[in-house]
Formats: C-alpha cells, sequence, structure tokens
C-alpha cells in the first residue's frame, strides 16, 4: 500500500481479481458481511493470507494453531476422506 496516496499495490490487485477468479471472493466477502477464515497446517502460511485479504480490506481471520493444533484435540472432529 502506499502511504502517500493510499493507493493499494498493482500486485495486490492481481491477487484480488485471482480470489474472484476463483471463487475465494464473492459478493458477501466483498461487501463485509461474510469473513474469511484462512487455515493451513500450523498456521504460519495462511498467517499471509490473512495479511493480503486485510491490505484488500477484507474481514479475515486466521486460525493460528492450524490443523496440526486442531487434530491433537481428541473432541475436535476431523473426517478422513
Amino acid at each position: 500500500m502506499d502511504g502517500d496516496s493510499g493507493e493499494i499495490s498493482p500486485v495486490l490487485e492481481v491477487v484480488r481479481q485471482r480470489w474472484i477468479d476463483l471463487g475465494i471472493v464473492d459478493a458477501g466477502v466483498a461487501s463485509g458481511v461474510t469473513c474469511l477464515v484462512f487455515y493451513c497446517g500450523t498456521g504460519w502460511r495462511s498467517s499471509l493470507s490473512l495479511l493480503v485479504a486485510h491490505l484488500l480490506g477484507y474481514r479475515a481471520k486466521n486460525y493460528d494453531d492450524g490443523f496440526y493444533g486442531w487434530s491433537w484435540d481428541s473432541k475436535n472432529p476431523v473426517e478422513y476422506v
């Protein structure tokens, strides 16, 4: 983000369009009604997506513990397919 103009980097606009094309961003996300939730195995890779989502102005959260932390708690459901 350009601190002087407040404009988003052209690279972030490419990401925004890619997320729209992939169906990650829909009308609910774009309007702020729907919150994006990112997760990965341990939580660190998904934190990068969280940062990008915030820079793009979307509501977003990161499940910091990741699947690794989730699966260690026997009370949490895990379905293997």
